[in-house]
């Protein structure tokens, strides 16, 4: 065995010892969990995640029932105002484009789509077959 392939083998036995060392934490952090909750709890109907909304990162595992409901409530508040300034936002961006589209002439117009074609093209055959989400920025013009 040459060395590069002992040194993959070496990476690849490490790799799966750190996995297995982390699900190992994980399992041990869940069961200590479950033995902490306080017995007045255990006779309540367990709490489940409402899929209300997600919570800000790190929240699920430190707040209360109450605290869990106020947050839903504020989630939902926000919601609405938040879906309206997207399609603002969306709307803004659009005439955006369309604005410097109107800017090029038909040849770079014509080379600009075909260009947006073969990047879709391209992300759908190299993805799961799912269309991404469009990233926003300008396309560098054709040097001709």
């Amino acid at each position: 065995m040459n060395v590069r392939a002992r040194v993959g083998w070496i990476v690849t036995v490490a790799a799966m010892l750190a996995t297995a060392g982390f699900v190992a934490q994980s399992i041990a952090a869940d069961e200590k969990k479950e033995g902490d909750k306080p017995a007045a709890k255990e006779g309540a109907k367990k709490e489940k995640a409402d899929p209300r909304g997600p919570l800000p990162t790190y929240y699920r595992d430190v707040v209360d029932g109450i605290q869990r409901e106020k947050m839903y409530n504020v989630h939902q508040s926000y919601e609405a105002k938040i879906k309206e300034a997207q399609a603002a936002v969306k709307a803004l961006l659009e005439k955006r484009d369309a604005e410097l589209e109107a800017l090029l002439r038909p040849d770079q117009l014509e080379r600009v789509q075909q260009l947006k074609k073969e990047a879709k093209t391209k992300q759908l055959a190299k993805g799961d077959g799912k269309e991404q989400p469009k990233k926003d920025g300008a396309a560098k013009p054709d040097a001709k």
